[in-house]
């Protein structure tokens, strides 16, 4: 249970520094993000991300930084990403690509975010309507031969107190390392499938998502099929 016990702790941590903080964000084009993740594969993710973006339609500079820890019942790691771009925003959405050096902790860990560092880039895409939404996202740690992409999509379903909204949608997330860690032996992918609740209490305000599903992991010659729960939020 080591694992998941400083996962929790983690999760604890994460909760209260963005209660604290969230009420500063008020800066703008200044948006903070967060998630954790728990899979019956015993690796737990905790990930965020303060971004900026600047103000207005067309095309607009961009940058990040983000962080994440890994889990394990063997070996936890972290990571951490700067990084710079530019976007193309519309009133209903916005496509956006971006520059960085991926940070890693070189544990061989290939869960997440790959276990060497190296030069990073990621394609993001948003498109958000009356009734439909629209997610892909597409990240590249060259360093260490890692992909993490995830598409989705949702339909709003009703209306809250405050003008806030609450919808129904689903998810496909692809991460694989291509690098052979282990002589003779395949990078690690994982696949998951699952249906995703999106949540806006009033208009304007933080935005959550919770998913989960089925997750297939491959690993070499071996593999195994499990569970995963995830949790979401985005305060802009």
């Amino acid at each position: 249970m080591i694992g998941i016990n400083r996962f929790v702790k983690g999760v604890v941590l994460a909760a209260a520094t963005i209660a604290l903080g969230g009420h500063g964000l008020q800066a703008q084009g200044i948006s903070v993000s967060a998630a954790a993740e728990a899979a019956g594969d015993d690796v737990y993710v905790l990930f965020s991300e303060l971004g900026w973006a600047a103000a207005g339609m067309g095309i607009r500079p961009v940058a990040s930084l983000g962080g994440y820890l890994v889990f394990t019942e063997g070996d936890d790691s972290w990571g951490v990403t700067p990084a710079g771009g530019l976007r193309y925003a519309t009133s209903s959405g916005f496509i956006q690509g971006q520059v960085g050096w991926a940070f890693r902790e070189e544990s061989g860990t290939p869960f997440f975010g790959g276990g060497d560092s190296g030069f990073h880039t990621s394609l993001h895409t948003e498109f958000w309507g009356d009734v439909f939404s629209a997610q892909g996202i597409a990240s590249y740690n060259w360093g260490g031969d890692y992909l993490w992409s995830r598409g989705r999509v949702a339909r709003r379903m009703g209306t809250l107190a405050n003008g806030g909204s609450w919808g129904l949608g689903a998810e496909l997330v692809y991460q694989a390392e291509a690098e052979e860690r282990l002589p003779g032996v395949d990078g690690f992918s994982a696949t998951q499938i699952g249906p995703v609740l999106q949540w806006t209490p009033r208009e304007g305000g933080p935005s959550m998502a919770f998913g989960g599903g089925w997750k297939r992991t491959e690993f070499g010659d071996t593999s195994d099929s499990s569970w995963y729960l995830r949790g979401e939020i985005y305060i802009p």
